[in-house]
Parts: structure tokens; C-alpha cells; sequence
């Protein structure tokens, strides 16, 4: 008999409401159970979808139900997965499973607050009994479990001056970090560019694209943006010209795109207005072959 037989009646049974109900009353703990209340409870998902960006881990859910809990007023679901083969990392499964959902949940209701919980119940169907543990702990080293979902937060706007100029080979960069966003980074320009000697060829490289590309230097035209770097940074001078001459370059590109676009639309404008093809291109300077196509879609 195929997986997929057993994963049907699997589904189809717990679709049952009451089936549901009896289940959750066998295994849900106690001191939950006697805070649902139970005429909430509703089917959310029966099949379950993909979570996950392209290429990524997947996961597919089997029954989830939804049901309101008096004493958090809010709701929690109630995830069953039926498993026929063993799997040790099954429970890093399920957190990516749980997490997917949440942040769904977070960015369709606009939540701010705390989140509901899941619950997650896996049926083992096997020919043995389940030989893993369920637990983080049994598939991360102790490391592992400490840090994981446990994240070290750089909080760059938080870490004084000082102490970031004292990180030996990135302290210049998380300088620059620090107030490439804020109205201080042009009053600090040349002090930033200058912390950079400090770091590497190659890092200097990426500093110098990331300053002259994406920085808010609202005070200091591009020039002397650039001026200042030349300046400070003899080292780079061949990058920070290659880099300049490329957004020079993007900058022509762009405008000439726009410039473009907007005669495209003036054209559009005077064919409704029943002009022909060569008068629109006299005023418009376009060529016919941008013209003709225009043509035919006012025509549809």
C-alpha cells in the first residue's frame, strides 16, 4: 500500500470534526484543553501548502484547525502530520513549518504584538516505534541548541563611537554603517572616509561602491563627494574613479531612459489626437519604428 493511500485516510478522517475533537482531547495537555473554547473550532487548512522561498526547504502540512483560547483570547492551531518513516532532524521540520506560518500570519493581520501558538502533533504510523527523541537538543550540539534561534543583535545606532573603532578590520565599515542613513553621515564624510585606510584592499573596495552608490549625502554634491575620496584615499584612486564613472555613466542611462519614456507618452497623446506617423515624429524626434507599434495600439 502506497504512502500517499495512508495519507489520504489520514487527512479525510481528521477532516472529521469530531474525529478531531477526540483527538486533540487524547493528546492535547490538560491545562490547555480546559481553556478552548470548543464551538470556535474551525478546519484552517487541509492539505497544507509550501513553505519557503524558491529552493529552499519545504514542508507540507497535512490538517491544521484553528480554536479560540479563553484566557489568551487568541486562537492556536492545532497542526496534525502524519509520519511513516523515522526522521531525526523531524523537529527542525516543524520549526521551519511553524515559523513559515507565523510570519504569514504576521504580514496578513499586520500583527505587533505576541503571537499565537502552534501546536503540532505527529502521528507515527510505523513498523516500529519511534526510535529519535523529539527534542531540539538530541539533533544540535550543545552549542546548537544555545544559539539557535537565539540571534546576536549588532545594534550598530546602540554601540558607541569608541568601541567601534576599536574592532580591528571592520570597526571603519560598521562606522560607516552606523550613519550612512542619518543626517550626520555628510557632517562626518571626510572623518568616515578617512577610518577606511584601516581596513583591507578589498575591503576598502566595498566601502568605497557602498559609499559612492547607496550613502545619504544630502550636504555634499557627488563631486565633492568623490573630491573628498580621492583626497583621503590615495591608494584607491583607480577604484574610486572607476566607480564615479560608472554612476556617471547609470545616471546618463537613466535619464536618457526617462527622456525616452516621456516621448513615448507625447506620441501616444498626439495619435489619439489624430495625428499621423510623420508629424509625430517630427515633434517627438522618435523613430518611426518607435511610432508604428503605438499606432496599432490605439487602433486595439
Amino acid at each position: 500500500m502506497s504512502a500517499s493511500i495512508h495519507d489520504t485516510m489520514f487527512r479525510e478522517l481528521l477532516t472529521n470534526r469530531d474525529s478531531f475533537i477526540a483527538l486533540i482531547q487524547s493528546y492535547l495537555p490538560l491545562d490547555i484543553q480546559k481553556n478552548i473554547q470548543w464551538e470556535t473550532l474551525e478546519l484552517f487548512r487541509k492539505e497544507g501548502q509550501s513553505i519557503g522561498e524558491k529552493n529552499s526547504l519545504k514542508f507540507i502540512a497535512d490538517v491544521i484547525y484553528q480554536v479560540k483560547i479563553s484566557h489568551e483570547n487568541t486562537f492556536i492551531w492545532v497542526h496534525f502530520e502524519h509520519q511513516t518513516t523515522p526522521d531525526i532532524f523531524m523537529p527542525l521540520r516543524l520549526i521551519n513549518y511553524q515559523s513559515g506560518e507565523l510570519l504569514k500570519y504576521i504580514k496578513e493581520n499586520k500583527i505587533k504584538e505576541k503571537l499565537p501558538p502552534i501546536i503540532s502533533i505527529v502521528y507515527h504510523q510505523g513498523q516500529a516505534p519511534y526510535p529519535y527523541k523529539i527534542k531540539l537538543e538530541e539533533i544540535f550540539s550543545e552549542t546548537g541548541v544555545k544559539y539557535f534561534g537565539n540571534p546576536i543583535l549588532v545594534d550598530l545606532p546602540a554601540i558607541d563611537d569608541k568601541l567601534l573603532r576599536t574592532h580591528i578590520g571592520v570597526g571603519a565599515a560598521e562606522m560607516i554603517m552606523k550613519y550612512s542613513r542619518t543626517d550626520q553621515f555628510s557632517e562626518r564624510y571626510e572623518e568616515l572616509v578617512i577610518g577606511l585606510r584601516q581596513l583591507d584592499e578589498m575591503s576598502r573596495k566595498v566601502m568605497i561602491k557602498y559609499i559612492l552608490r547607496s550613502t545619504d549625502t544630502k550636504k555634499l554634491s557627488h563631486k565633492d563627494v568623490v573630491k573628498i575620496m580621492l583626497k583621503n584615499l590615495p591608494k584607491d584612486q583607480e577604484e574610486i574613479m572607476t566607480v564615479a564613472d560608472c554612476l556617471r555613466e547609470e545616471g546618463l542611462q537613466q535619464g536618457l531612459k526617462q527622456l525616452h519614456q516621456a516621448k513615448i507618452q507625447i506620441a501616444l497623446e498626439l495619435l489619439r489626437e489624430g495625428r499621423n506617423v510623420n508629424d509625430v515624429c517630427k515633434i517627438t524626434q522618435l523613430i518611426p519604428e518607435d511610432v508604428l507599434p503605438l499606432q496599432e495600439q490605439i487602433k486595439h
